[in-house]
């Protein structure tokens, strides 16, 4: 994180959290996800998914331990009860307590400045933060302390989310992609033992035998605002994917595009073009970049 930069901030953004208490939660999710549980500490953040067998996307989530009790947080309250299902399906006789507490919190994103000191519930968002209040007027005090800070809009959110490497949910990534064929090589913990979906991601990290995969593309001299989702990927005579979204920048002066690539023209620096305009396929950052 920037502190050098001043504080930006999002008031009023929606997640799901979901709430786990007691001693035998940590094992539980060390078991079912995708993340390495067994240090996890008050001030520890986590970023981790839950996956079915063939290690497709169940739900993305991203964990803090507050007060002894883990808290998962997921986009949308769509994939909290995706994420609450599964947990709720696989909890047998284990000795803890399993809560969706959406309903209890209120939500404010952060970017840059010194975020040390900030109050409420924390989340890391890679270079982002999610600061959870548990009440409206704990989170309407601390916007009202933000002197002099201008809140950024939903446009400019979405671009800096794209910026950071998170594909956009339900047009970049779907419960139909497995998880290395998103940047989320950071949400996978190979030092753990079994869990649902680790046989695959194992073989992808040893073999490399991902089909596709998201990526950027870039150019410096092509207007990629004129692209759209579905645009056709060419690589010589070849169609290698499709565009899956165009993320402009509040100015309109600069645009993410992020488009699935069938491999092996996923490979940082290939050329291809999207109607007639030649660009650059670039790795999203925090992607597992495979090997040929």
């Amino acid at each position: 994180m920037n502190n050098e930069e001043p504080l930006r901030y999002w008031n009023n953004q929606e997640f799901g959290v979901i709430e786990l208490a007691g001693p035998d939660s940590l094992d539980f999710l060390q078991r079912l996800t995708s993340q390495e549980f067994r240090n996890f500490k008050e001030g520890h953040h986590i970023n981790g998914a839950v996956l079915t067998p063939t290690s497709q996307v169940i739900a993305f989530f991203l964990a803090s331990y507050h007060q002894e009790k883990i808290y998962l947080l997921t986009p949308g309250k769509e994939a909290a009860g995706r994420l609450f299902n599964f947990l709720e399906k696989m909890h047998f006789a284990e000795d803890f307590t399993l809560k969706d507490v959406s309903q209890d919190f209120h939500h404010v994103v952060t970017f840059n400045g010194d975020t040390k000191e900030l109050p409420g519930l924390s989340f890391e968002m890679r270079d982002l933060r999610i600061l959870s209040f548990g009440s409206q007027k704990e989170k309407d005090e601390f916007v009202n302390s933000l002197k002099g800070v201008s809140e950024g809009n939903s446009q400019e959110l979405d671009f800096i989310k794209a910026l950071q490497g998170f594909p956009k949910w339900g047009l970049d990534f779907t419960e139909k992609n497995l998880v290395l064929e998103g940047p989320f090589d950071d949400f996978v913990s190979r030092n753990k033992g079994c869990y649902p979906g680790q046989e695959v991601v194992e073989r992808v990290h040893t073999y490399g035998n991902v089909a596709k995969k998201l990526t950027w593309l870039n150019s410096s001299t092509e207007n990629l605002l004129t692209l759209k989702p579905g645009d056709k990927i060419i690589a010589g005579d070849l169609e290698v994917g499709t565009v899956t979204s165009i993320l402009p920048n509040a100015e309109k002066s600069q645009a993410v595009v992020t488009a699935l690539v069938r491999k092996p023209h996923y490979k940082p620096e290939t050329q291809v073009t999207v109607n007639g305009k030649a660009l650059t396929v670039k790795p999203i950052p925090h992607s597992f970049q495979i090997e040929e």
